[in-house]
This record gives C-alpha cells, structure tokens and sequence, in this order.
C-alpha cells in the first residue's frame, strides 16, 4: 500500500484529461485491450498512451511512489465503472520498465552482474512465459508497484535536501536523523526506504547498521559514488554521536542544579536551613558532575573540530598538488635558455627599431654635412678602377700652381683655358655640353669651390681644360644617375674634390666592373677551385639524401609496395619469415599463406605483413570441402582432414623457415554451434597429431574456436592495416583524431592517424566495428581492447574497437523475414475479413519491395502466396523499419543494441558485401556513398517495369556477376541497406564519409590478415634488440653518419673562405712589391699597369 493513500477523486475533474468528460470516449478507454497488439496497433496505442503517463502523474499530484490496481480503480472509478485495461497497462508498464514490483524492487538493489544478466535474461522471461502459458498472468489487486520515475524524482530531491542542510557536514546519519530532516519531501517511512533504494542503486548512498542503529552515509559533491562506511567514519559517527549525548546529559545536570537552587531558596523562606543548606550541598554536586561532563564535552568538539581540520588540510594539500601539476605542465616547455633567448631576440628587435626610426629620422633632403665622411669612403669605394691591360702614353701635366690660393670667385675661364685640348671623339663631349653642365654648378658667395687634390692620368695628350672635363663630367654624371660607367679609352682617372656643400667624392676605375686579364696560374687556380667546390656540393647531397630524403622515399614505396603488391614472393631471401592461418569455417576451410620481411627496428611500426605469392604471382590459398564441424562425430579424423592444407603450405615455404614460421588453426561458425565437448574432442586431435608430422612454430593455443566478436575484431585489424592507417603520419593531408589511449596515465590526448569503421552485411547478419574514444563506456561484450604493438607499456597502438554482429539482418535473412510476415499477415486478414488477397496471380498481393509489375510466389508451410510488385521505394522503407527492433532508446541500434555514438564529422567507414553490391552491381554506384543519389537511383530502378530490366539484363547492361536472383531483389536489398543504414545505424542521411567495396587496393582483405596481425604482434621484439646490440657495436658509424650530417657543409664554407685568404694574401705580396718596384721607377710604370692595373704615384697638382 502507497502512502500517502491514493482515494477516490472523481469529483475533482480538473485532475483528468479533457476527454474525461466525453462518454463515448471514455466507452472506449474504459474498455478491455485485446491480448494480440498486432489485430489493431492503432486503437491499442492510443488506450496504452493515454492511460501511462495518466497513472504517472496522478501519483505525481498526489505524493505516491506506489501504487496498487485496487486504488487506481477507485481513483479512476467513473459513472460506477472501472476502467478494465489497467492490468494490461500495468503489465505494460513493468514490460516497458516504468514500474516495478516493490518486492523486487528492494530485492534488485545490490545485485551484481552476473544476477542482474540472470534476472534479465534468464528469470523475466522464463517468469513471463510460464504466467503466459498458465493464465496466471492478472495483476493482483493488492500487489504494490513503484513507480520509477517519480521514485528516482524523490530520490533527487531527498539528495538535494542532505546536500544543502546543515548535516551535510556529518559523514554519516541516523536514520531517524535523516526522517527529521526529509520529513516534507518523504512524508512517511515506505516514500523515504523507496527513496533510499532507489539512491542505493545509483550508488549515491549505502545504509548499514551500528549497535543496532540504521546509518546512513551520503556521496559528497564531485563523487562519482559514495565510498564503504570506514573505521573512520564509524569513529566520527560515535564521537558525534558522543557530543549529542554530553550536550543532552550537561544540559539536563544544568537544569537539576537549578532546579535544586530554585527548591534551597524557597526552604530557606520557610525557615527550613538545615533541608535548605543539604539542597544546597546537592546542587554543588550535580554542578561537579555537569563540569566534568562539560570537560568530556569540550574534548570531544576539540577532537572533532581536528578531524575537521584534517579534512580540510588534506583537500588543501590536493589542491597544491594539482597546483603543482598544472604548473608543471603549464611550464613543461619553458626553460631558463628559452626565456634568455626570447629576452635577448626582444632586445634586438628594440635595437633594430631604434636604428630604423633614427635612420628614417636622420635623413636629410637639404644636404646637411652629418654623414660627409661615410658617404665619401661609400663614394671612394665604388669609383674605385683598375688600369687597362695596355699603358697609354701620358701627358705632360703642370707641375707648377695654377693659381694662389683657393678664394671665392676664382678665374674659371683661365683654368680651362690653361688645360691641354682631348679629343672630343673619345669621350663625346662638346663645349657647349660642358658649359650646360657647369651652368648647373653655380655657386653663392657663400659656397666655395676648392680642389684639394688633383690626380690624373688619361690616354692621348695633357691638356688641363680637356682633364678638366675629365674630372667633372663623370663627377656630374655619377651624382645625377647613381651609375658608374668605365670610360673606353680612359686607363684610369683618380681624384678628390669638394663640391658645394658635402659633395666630397673619390673617384677610382678599379672598383668598376670589368673582364680582367688572368694569367694561367690564375685560371687554373679557379677552375680548381670551382671543381673542389662543386664535389663538395654532390658529396653534401646525396649524404643528405642518404641519411634524410630516402627515408620519406622508403616509405613512400613501402606505401606503394603494399597498393601493388602483386610480384612473386621472393623464397631465397633468408629475411624474409612466414606465418600460416588456418581458417575453418562452415561450409569449407582455407589456408593463407604470409610473409613478412625483418622488422626495421623502430618500436613504433609494426610488421609490414603480406600475403604470399606463388611463381604464378597468385596468392597463396587453398580451400577444401566441407566444413570440420561436419567431422564432430569421428574427432580422430581431423588431423587427416587438414592435412593437405598444411602440406600445400609447407610446399611453398622453404624448409628452413618450418620450425620458425608460426601456424594458426582457428574455427569459425561452423564450431561454434557445436557442443563444447565435441569442439574439444576435435582440436585435440588437432593438437596431438600436427606436431608429428609437420615442423611448423605450433602449440596448443594456437587452435581454438574464435568467436564472432573476435573474427570482427580481426576484420577492423585487417582493413585498417591495407588502408594505411597504423602507420606514423607523414602525410599533412592525413585525416588526424585526438584520443585517449586506454591504459596511458598522461593526460594528453593521442594524435593520430583516423581509423575507418566496418560495415559487413552477408546474407545472414550484419556487422559493425568501429573505434571509440576511451571516456565512452561500453558493455565488455560489445568491446574489444587490444596492443597492436610489440612493447606492452607503449600505448601508441592501443585501441578500443566496439564490434556487434545481428544475426537475422543479411540481406537473404530479412528478405525471408519479410516473406513470412507478409504471408502470416495476408492470409489472417483473409480469414478474418474473407478476402483473397495473394491466393491467385488474378488477385495478387501488392509488394511495394519488388519492381513493377514483377511476379513472384511465395512457397511457406504448404501455402503459397502471389505477389506482383509495384515498386514503391519509400513504401517499401516504411514497411521495413519494424524489422530494425529499434527501442525509444537513444544510442541504440538494432535489436536495442547499445552503439556507441559517432563522429560524423570526422569519421570514416567502409562497407562490404550487401553495401557495396546494392550500390554497384545494378545501380552502378559503388564507391563513395551518398544518400540523395542513391535514393532517386534506387526509386528509379525500382518504378521500372521488370520487363525493361529484364532487357537491360540481357543486353549485359549491368555488372557480370548480377544474376536473375540480384534483379529480382535489388529493389528489396536497397531499401533494407538504406534503412539498416540510416534508421538501425543512425547515420545521418547527410553523411559523406562512408565508402562502399569489394576490394581494398584490389585486394580482398581477409580476417585472416588482421588474426595474425595481432598473434605476431610481439616477434619484433627479437629485431628490435638486435638492432640495439648493431648500434652498440658499430658507434663508430654512426659517429661518421653524425660529422657527414653536420659538419660537411661547415667544412666546405672553411676551404672556400681558407682559399680567399690566400689569394687576398698573394695578392698583397704582389701589391706590396710592385709599390716598392714604383718607388724606384715611376718613369717606366707600363710594368704595372700590365701586372696589376695601378698607375704610378699620382703627381699633386695645387689649384
């Protein structure tokens, strides 16, 4: 019985629903509900809708968790009459999870695992069937049920209450304790249990007993679960309870001494001293006695308040510690010589700015004397020359002054007029050109013109006016174009002048740029330079090339290798290992030949597995019929059985390689639906009889049967390692994820290549597998977590893989599925309403999931069924998503199996089989999917006639491997892929990154490549320390590898700049001796002119 207790409110119509009022509405409601849901869906909804969340919230209203069938008819009483459903809405109700009985209720909450899977799939049905089939299934008017959503509400907000009153401090509560304080939220003790039951399952509270007390201990804020009651809290719980006591007990003493007072006076005003004075002596001993408890009390609050501190340090020191940490991490990239060096670039940058704004500051338009001297020594370099190859015969030059002194507005016309004549034809200069030139060189008053030194040298005659010209027009020539050009029949002209303001230039031919006259020893001098140089260059080249580029090239062509691995394996290459996979299946059992060549050494790759080819370049495969399990009944004949696999196997491996190439047996199907005692029977003959007569790596857990979680496990390895995808990124362009890898203690995420998901629809099950992030929690049979790599404790290749199988939804099995519906669906309609519908082709059944107007018979039980299609793609859709078994779930996929969610956006899947067929073989599409155009194609297909693409069939218009039975049922297949797809999947209808094929690289990938994948995945261990002992042993090479890498092309910019030395140098020594050579001689300086290109010493001349 609920409490408070539901009663009878038919008075209070304002609780109801609107259509309480209406009668023949409620002639409907109040009515029974049919035991089969399926002989009106429609009228059975709308009764169970309106009747559940009614029950909901009439609880809700009137304060009830529970509630019995008795008092939902009294409180649904109407007119005299009860509703006549609500058991079946009940039922319901328990069915769907929204209400539970209250025994079971308190009797589920710490049930393990193992009892909850029991109950849920064992007890419940076997419960249900039983009721079922004994008519016992009527719900008891007595029978209590609690309602769950409104316990898990009560729950909520008893937690809320604890959490914001003042007890919330006390780790643990008496349960009385707890009742005073939720007293308006649970108003009676049922509400509060249910409350804590419900609190117990989420693991928010656990209640235990203590000298015979009920305590109750509640999760803290940011708990995810409430922890054990400790030998702590216990120890709290009693010292509080203590100080309850003692503050009860000193409070009562304090009442007794005055009480004792209050009696001493009023004997005392009677006279009585004596009875006064003993009253008196009372009073003095209770107040000893509430001292002494006083005591008690003030050590306990003491010892309390520590506990209390204690908490309260210990939380401090989390918070430095994630202090600390987030400090480290924070600074894991900061260094001493980092912030040095972003100091001391910070500095250059401030000085490099100031230089900028002085420069842009400083410059000066007016002609400003600041930068006289930097600009005369930039002058003085660039008007440098050397002499010609060939001495002209000079000139007479005056060698007396040509005027006193250097006064403003000297004589400029008798200068010139003092100066030898040059031929105008060498230089191209008239007097008129010159006059217009020194026109422009009008000086003020202010503005003098003095020539400091005068030093020339020209080719035909001396002649002042025509040296005059010399010296001003490439003057003029140079300050007005910013270009020097070297005179043709001018050997060399040298000068320093000052020109109004800082117009100071030094002028030199050598500086000009010109083809000099190089002796032999000179050129070959070059030409071996060069030489050396450009070795230098090839040697720098191919050693980076060896120790950098090939490196991205070896992958590359690993990467191609794998795409068009189509040659003969090589069987003399002794680096070359093999591994052999057995697979038994159903109906057969094939062997796969691999091969793989020595790991490279890294840790971080993984073995680059192959599979074998004969001379023929075809794989290495070979099938038998049937099936092992059909050899359950005679187990001694199973080593005979798969003994020709493994003879065609050591046939193409070489002998030498048996005892160290591993062998795999592993069953599929076909075993598993055989009983565990057979299956047994069968590999141990396996395992007794193969080490004798082959000399394969072979021990006894390498055959077993493998289940359909671990053979899709297999299938994920597989794609994903032809796909490319546990390789290292070297590619920008590659598809990147974050993750957290399971069993890694750093908190960064993992980044990495992104891995595809798996689609696989046979005829009879579908299957999915694809990688979840670590935070998403899985049931562990729907979750595989495994270490590709060789090294345990790296986590680089640790995955998390959420694979699921659905038997009954292959394309064959939904297509039967469908078959049976329809026929058991059509012929009790018939029987039912006394029609004919599909008993003969003159009255067919319309099948808006075959093409148009195609016939088909259905053959089921001893009754057929004729059908004609009509080709209705959509209706075909509809009619099928019953078949999903989809709950109201989220996250749930077929048959209400939980599915991880997905990253659309940045994710990838590939399908097989039924996914790519219906997509490729008639319709032409395989390949990246979209949904658009695959819809309008499939409508399309399916609205023509079938006597079209029967034409079209012969014609051979369509794939060669699509038959009659393919056409016939595409129409079918294509709405069950696209709603498997998007409505059992959940993938949205805008989702691009899902790939339909039959083939990966033009190559068929089995599971057999992803099994031994993962089984050999610890062999390069072996490589690995041998490669760690070769650089042990050979440091010297790596040494040389180290200075090849580093240090050439420090060496080859030391010969270069060594060999400019030297010839600065010899050339100097030549300098210096042809100067002491001009001393002796200045009358025969053609000498030097021809060695070197100097002149003599120029003669001064005073202006």
């Amino acid at each position: 019985m609920s409490a408070p207790q539901l009663q009878e409110h038919s008075d209070v119509p304002s609780e109801f629903p609107p259509e309480w009022a209406d009668d023949e509405r409620m002639a409907f409601l109040f009515s029974a509900f049919k035991q089969n849901r399926e002989v009106n869906c429609t009228d059975w909804d709308s009764k169970m809708d309106f009747w559940a969340p009614l029950i909901i919230s009439t609880c809700r209203r009137r304060g009830a968790v529970c509630v019995t069938l008795q008092e939902l008819n009294q409180v649904f009483r109407r007119k005299g009459s009860v509703p006549l459903g609500l058991g079946m809405v009940i039922q319901n109700m328990v069915r769907r999870g929204r209400l539970q009985k209250e025994s079971e209720f308190a009797a589920n909450v710490d049930s393990g695992w193992l009892s909850w899977g029991v109950g849920l799939l064992l007890v419940r049905p076997l419960k249900w069937t039983l009721s079922t089939l004994l008519g016992t299934n009527r719900v008891p008017l007595e029978e209590s049920y609690v309602v769950i959503e409104l316990v898990k509400e009560k729950a909520a907000e008893l937690l809320r209450v604890y959490r914001n009153s003042p007890l919330a401090d006390h780790a643990l509560l008496s349960f009385q304790d707890l009742r005073t304080l939720a007293a308006h939220v649970c108003p009676d003790e049922t509400t509060l249990c249910l409350a804590l039951l419900q609190l117990q399952r989420e693991k928010q509270v656990t209640v235990s007993l203590h000298e015979g007390d009920k305590i109750v201990k509640f999760s803290q804020p940011g708990q995810g679960r409430v922890s054990p009651v400790s030998d702590v809290d216990l120890g709290i719980y009693q010292l509080q309870r203590s100080e309850r006591l003692l503050g009860e007990r000193v409070e009562a003493l304090g009442q007794e001494a005055e009480r004792c007072r209050e009696e001493a006076r009023t004997l005392l005003r009677e006279g009585k001293k004596t009875q006064a004075l003993r009253c008196l002596r009372g009073r003095k001993r209770v107040e000893n006695r509430a001292d002494r408890l006083h005591a008690q009390l003030d050590t306990v609050k003491a010892i309390l308040d520590r506990i209390a501190h204690s908490s309260t340090d210990r939380l401090v020191m989390q918070a430095y510690q994630a202090g600390v940490a987030a400090l480290r991490l924070s600074l894991k990239d900061v260094t001493v010589e980092r912030a040095e060096s972003l100091v001391d670039q910070i500095q250059e940058l401030c000085d490099t700015q100031d230089e900028v704004n002085q420069a842009l500051s400083g410059a000066a338009l007016d002609g400003t004397n600041e930068d006289t001297e930097e600009l005369e020594k930039e002058l003085k370099s660039l008007l440098e020359d050397t002499a010609p190859c060939v001495p002209p015969t000079l000139p007479e030059v005056p060698n007396k002054p040509l005027s006193s002194g250097g006064a403003p507005g000297f004589a400029e016309d008798s200068f010139l007029a003092s100066l030898p004549d040059v031929p105008d034809s060498q230089l191209g200069i008239t007097d008129e050109e010159l006059d217009r030139e020194l026109s422009r060189l009008t000086l003020t008053d202010t503005v003098c013109l003095r020539v400091v030194s005068f030093r020339w040298q020209c080719v035909q005659r001396s002649t002042c006016k025509n040296a005059l010209r010399y010296f001003l027009y490439p003057s003029l020539w140079i300050v007005g174009n910013l270009e020097l050009r070297r005179l043709p029949d001018m050997g060399r002209i040298s000068f320093s002048c000052l020109f109004p303001a800082s117009w100071h230039f030094s002028l030199s031919p050598v500086g000009l740029p010109r083809l000099p006259c190089l002796s032999l020893r000179q050129f070959l001098f070059l030409v071996l330079l060069v030489g050396t140089l450009c070795v230098l260059y090839v040697l720098l080249v191919l050693g980076r090339g060896k120790h950098g580029w090939l490196h991205r090239d070896k992958q590359f062509h690993r990467y191609l290798a794998r795409v068009t691995d189509v040659e003969a394996t090589d069987t003399g290459n002794p680096n070359l290992n093999y591994g052999i996979v057995v697979d038994c299946g159903s109906s057969g059992s094939r062997v796969f030949v691999y091969c793989w060549p020595r790991h490279n050494g890294n840790p971080h790759d993984l073995l680059d597995i192959r599979q074998m080819r004969d001379q023929n370049r075809k794989p290495v495969v070979m099938k038998i019929k049937p099936g092992i399990s059909e050899l359950a009944t005679a187990p001694e004949k199973a080593s005979d059985y798969i003994y020709p696999l493994l003879s065609f196997a050591a046939q193409h491996i070489p002998k030498s390689k048996h005892q160290e190439t591993p062998l795999y047996i592993l069953c599929t199907a076909g075993m598993r639906v055989l009983p565990e005692s057979q299956q047994e029977a069968l590999l141990e003959d396996l395992r007794t009889d193969i080490p004798v007569h082959f000399n394969f790596l072979f021990s006894d857990s390498h055959v077993e049967v493998i289940s359909g979680k671990q053979e899709g496990v297999y299938a994920w390895i597989g794609i994903n390692f032809v796909l490319g995808r546990f390789d290292h990124i070297e590619d920008e362009e590659e598809a990147l994820v974050e993750v957290q890898v399971p069993g890694s203690d750093h908190q960064e995420a993992l980044v990495r290549k992104r891995t595809a998901g798996v689609l696989d629809m046979g005829g009879v099950s579908t299957q999915i597998a694809y990688e979840v992030p670590k935070t998403e929690e899985v049931a562990k049979n729907l979750l595989a977590e495994f270490n590709l790599g060789c090294d345990a404790h790296r986590t680089e290749h640790v995955y998390r893989v959420y694979v699921s199988t659905f038997l009954g939804f292959g394309g064959n099995a939904a297509r039967q599925r469908y078959e049976e519906s329809i026929v058991s669906k059509t012929l009790m309609e018939n029987k039912l309403l006394g029609r004919h519908v599909g008993e003969s082709s003159e009255t067919p059944f319309l099948d808006p999931c075959l093409p148009l107007d195609l016939e088909d018979k259905i053959e089921q039980g001893g009754q057929s069924l004729f059908l004609r299609g009509t080709g209705d793609f959509d209706r075909c859709r509809l009619v099928l998503q019953p078949f999903m078994n989809k709950t109201n779930e989220t996250q749930t996929s077929l048959n209400g199996v939980y599915q991880p969610p997905i990253d659309y956006q940045n994710s990838q899947f590939y399908g097989f089989s039924e996914f790519y067929y219906c997509t490729e073989d008639v319709l032409r599409m395989g390949g990246d999917y979209n949904a658009t155009k695959y819809s309008r194609a499939a409508k399309s297909y399916c609205t023509t006639k079938w006597k079209t693409l029967r034409e079209r069939f012969d014609r051979g218009l369509y794939a060669s491997h699509a038959d009659l039975h393919r056409l016939k049922y595409q129409c079918f297949k294509s709405a069950w892929m696209y709603a498997v797809f998007h409505l059992g999947f959940s993938f949205p209808t805008e989702y691009r990154n899902m790939k339909t094929a039959l083939l990966v690289y033009d190559k068929e990938v089995q599971w057999t490549l992803g099994a031994i994948l993962y089984r050999t995945r610890f062999l390069p261990l072996r490589d690995i320390q041998q490669e760690i002992l070769k650089g042990a042993h050979s440091h010297w090479r790596g040494s040389f590898t180290f200075v090849i890498n580093h240090y050439l092309f420090l060496a080859c910019f030391l010969v270069v700049l060594l060999s400019i030395l030297l010839y600065l140098l010899r050339l100097r020594r030549i300098h210096r001796r042809m100067l002491r050579n001009g001393l002796s001689s200045s009358s025969s300086s053609s000498t030097l002119w021809l060695e070197e290109g100097r002149g003599a010493s120029a003669i001064p001349v005073t202006l």
